[in-house]
């Protein structure tokens, strides 16, 4: 008699770091598991991501932030349930970049860089 145990619940494809501009979009981030009976949900710096306003896809493989905003920074990851267990990927960060309103020419940048690579703090 050959019992073959089923597989245990596992992440396949980790969900990787995104960047974007404040108000632009989306955001994705996406993970990939094997196991039977799959479930899904998204968790930001550790706490239960919801759908609603700017998110969709907490409850599945994919989340979409849209537009994403400076309060959507953080740490993203999945945690998969499955009949044979339980798994959380790596986490993923959000990085939000916040476009800077100060009077900065040519000749202000290229004297930071002179500075920087000197090192000067």
């Amino acid at each position: 008699m050959n019992v073959c145990a089923p597989p245990p619940t596992r992440i396949t494809d980790q969900p990787n770091d995104v960047i974007v501009e404040n108000g632009d979009g989306p955001a994705t981030f996406v993970v990939g598991a094997e196991g039977e009976n799959l479930t899904y949900q998204w968790l930001r710096d550790g706490v239960e991501v919801t759908d609603g306003g700017n998110v969709s896809g907490a409850t599945t493989p994919m989340l979409r932030i849209n537009p994403v905003r400076g309060e959507d920074t953080g740490r993203y990851s999945a945690r998969v349930r499955g009949d044979h267990g339980e798994v959380l990927s790596e986490e993923a960060r959000l990085g939000v970049l916040i476009a800077c309103m100060a009077d900065i020419d040519a000749a202000d940048f290229f004297t930071f860089l002179d500075f920087f690579a000197a090192g000067c703090p």
